[in-house]
């Protein structure tokens, strides 16, 4: 299944990015890509909202980034992007007692968990982007996989560099077992 949705999305982001370029009826100069990847690494907190744990939470993004002129030269371009979320909520156990005691289980156990998500970004005003995806979520014991809907906001802070930025990042993860309210830093670049 993660196979099929991969292969679409890919096969999504090369078309739009040749419509997009086909749209805007010049082409780019280098001051002004029409389509630009960007890659960024997103450190984290996972807060399970039916039992209030918090899991540290590791990721990575890319997306497309797409934008294209409108017919009136006077309205700003419509900027979007398609793309793939992955992270990684590291779990832990509890113990009530010292662990190093012989037969000593732990009283709360947490699996980690990988989070797959095709994305839409969508960049709604300056640097706020709302993120949309949908995919699957994979617990690594027991083979969990549940359906997952995300809902994101970030905010596109340049750095000195041209080309790398830093975002402030804030989502909502929605499966049938578990919400989770997720924040922390993209470190991203393009090229």
């Amino acid at each position: 299944m993660f196979t099929r949705i991969f292969l679409i999305l890919a096969l999504s982001i090369s078309q739009l990015s040749i419509i997009a370029q086909e749209h805007s009826g010049t082409e780019a100069t280098e001051n002004e890509k029409e389509a630009k990847n960007v890659f960024g690494v997103f450190f984290g907190n996972t807060v399970v909202y039916q039992t209030n744990i918090h899991l540290p939470t590791v990721g990575v993004e890319y997306a497309r980034e797409i934008k294209i002129k409108r017919k009136n030269p006077d309205k700003k371009p419509i900027k979007f992007g398609l793309g793939l979320i992955v992270e990684e909520e590291i779990g832990y156990e509890v113990y009530a007692q010292d662990k190093t005691q012989t037969g000593a289980k732990p009283a709360y156990e947490r699996n980690s968990a990988l989070l797959i998500s095709p994305a839409l970004f969508i960049n709604v005003y300056k640097g706020l982007i709302v993120t949309l995806g949908y995919g699957i979520e994979y617990e690594h014991v027991e083979n969990f996989k549940e359906q997952l809907f995300k809902f994101g906001l970030e905010y596109k802070l340049e750095m000195k560099k041209p080309g790398f930025y830093i975002l402030p990042s804030l989502s909502w993860d929605h499966t049938n077992y578990y919400d989770g309210v997720v924040y922390g830093m993209v470190f991203a670049f393009d090229f």
